[in-house]
């Protein structure tokens, strides 16, 4: 592939680079990611997480309040986990 690019433009793509310590491919490669493929509608993960949303929907507020209860619990669980590692803790607005 080649771009046309005016001389200006070019200068100031070749200066960037040389200042990044990359080459010009690169640093366009690193500007210009790969745009991430769609998921196909068919995907097992995204069956499974549009039912939790539909379940979601029609849930109670007895059963979003028991949901709101468990995920606290699993804040706490993580945060309990990685204190006892010795690492920062994920959710320190759930502590006691």
């Amino acid at each position: 592939m080649s771009l046309e690019l005016s001389t200006d433009v070019e200068l100031r793509v070749r200066e960037y680079a040389a200042a990044e310590g990359v080459s010009v491919s690169d640093l366009i490669a690193r500007t210009f990611p790969p745009r991430p493929r769609p998921v196909p509608a068919d995907d097992p993960v995204l069956q499974f997480l549009n039912a939790r949303l539909r379940e979601a929907e029609n849930a109670t507020p007895e059963e979003i309040a028991a949901a709101d209860v468990e995920y606290r619990q699993w804040q706490r669980n993580m945060n309990e986990t990685r204190r006892e590692s010795g690492e920062r803790l994920l959710f320190p607005e759930v502590e006691p």
